[in-house]
């Protein structure tokens, strides 16, 4: 599904990028015209003030690693999934009319847009939400499965170069095995601070039912396509009764 709304993940950070790159242009001119070093300060504190500096080469990454995310995901077509309607619909404790299944087979490469609806809040940032997953099949030491990341957005903020740079680096992600199940991705999360153990456990609640929801049921079961919702051991028995 080929999309143009900004209020989409891929596009929001794309927006994102291009303000940050002008806003540090910008402000390093700013600081070269500077006629002392306390208004160059001045400068600097007016843009990174609202950022933890210590974490601010952690936070550089991670925005480069959503980058090479959404470019990947761009490359393999760009597929998207809107589940916003369903899990507002479960945020307001509607119980959803899908298939209950072991596993779901799904697609190499796609984004699911859970929107501001499921209210999957994040409390230690004020203003913040999960507003989906980018989800893709890869092959690793550990063997095949499928990284997700989990991508957290912000209620608009003064545009400083912390702000920006925040909005763009709230996430976390992990990797599910073909030999395990998506609740056991907890202790093998990294990423944002703020996406602690509370606001995980309420995504993956919402995964286990979008992923429900996209699945390919008119597939044969592959072992290396299928997410497990529950236990492997479970799935096999679930599938030949």
């Amino acid at each position: 599904m080929k999309h143009d709304k900004p209020d989409y993940h891929s596009e929001r950070f794309r927006e994102l990028s291009i303000k940050m790159r002008l806003r540090m242009h910008k402000a390093s001119h700013e600081i070269m015209r500077a006629k002392s070093q306390a208004e160059a300060d001045q400068v600097i504190y007016g843009e990174y003030g609202t950022l933890d500096l210590s974490l601010l080469s952690e936070r550089m990454e991670r925005a480069e690693e959503v980058a090479k995310t959404v470019a990947r995901w761009q490359q393999s077509g760009s597929k998207l999934h809107d589940v916003s309607r369903l899990l507002s619909g479960v945020a307001e404790g509607v119980t959803p009319a899908i298939p209950d299944m072991p596993s779901a087979h799904v697609d190499d490469n796609f984004y699911l847009h859970f929107g501001r609806g499921a209210k999957l809040l994040i409390p230690s940032l004020p203003g913040a939400w999960v507003d989906g997953a980018y989800v893709e099949f890869l092959r690793q030491s550990e063997g095949s499965g499928y990284r997700f990341m989990i991508v957290g957005t912000l209620d608009d903020r003064q545009s400083s170069i912390g702000d920006l740079l925040l909005n763009q680096s709230v996430v976390a992600s992990f990797f599910v095995a073909a030999t395990s199940t998506l609740g056991d991705a907890a202790p093998r999360l990294t990423g944002d601070q703020h996406i602690d153990r509370s606001v995980f456990e309420a995504v993956i609640d919402r995964l286990a039912i979008a992923l429900r929801c996209v699945a390919k049921t008119d597939l044969p079961y592959d072992i290396e396509r299928e997410i497990n919702l529950v236990s492997p051991a479970l799935a096999c028995v679930a599938l030949r009764r």
